[in-house]
């Protein structure tokens, strides 16, 4: 289990990640948090991958610091809403809620792994098909 510590949730879960497979890691001054990303690739930032990543090496950005220092307006030239929103996030400013609770439809799926064969329809199930479920 990794602990991370940030003032925002993509903060929280990048960080987590340097600390794996064991450890904490708690971000609590700037200069640390830029030290950090300037160690990281972009492509470390959850949601940020394949096309994300091939559109943000033509410009340069490769660690998640030079994204991070990127002005918002040409953030919004080569990324997404959901790429602008991360931006927003590495720079400390908290878009993505932190939820206490895992979404029901999740847990769902989570469930059904672990209960294994259920005979008992009352008990409840998942169907999944082609990207779709019902249950």
């Amino acid at each position: 289990m990794t602990i991370g510590i940030a003032r925002v949730r993509t903060l929280a879960k990048l960080f987590s990640d340097t600390g794996k497979p064991f450890g904490a890691v708690a971000v609590v001054s700037r200069e640390y948090k830029r030290q950090l990303l300037s160690q990281l690739p972009v492509t470390e930032i959850s949601g940020i991958a394949g096309r994300r990543a091939a559109k943000l090496l033509p410009n340069g950005i490769r660690p998640c610091l030079d994204l991070a220092d990127v002005p918002g307006h040409l953030v919004r030239q080569f990324l997404t809403k959901t790429g602008y929103e991360l931006w927003l996030e590495l720079r400390g400013e908290p878009v993505a809620p932190i939820r206490a609770e895992r979404p029901a439809h999740k847990n769902l799926a989570r469930d059904r792994s672990r209960m294994g064969n259920v005979s008992d329809p009352k008990l409840g199930y998942v169907v999944w098909t082609r990207g779709r479920h019902s249950g």
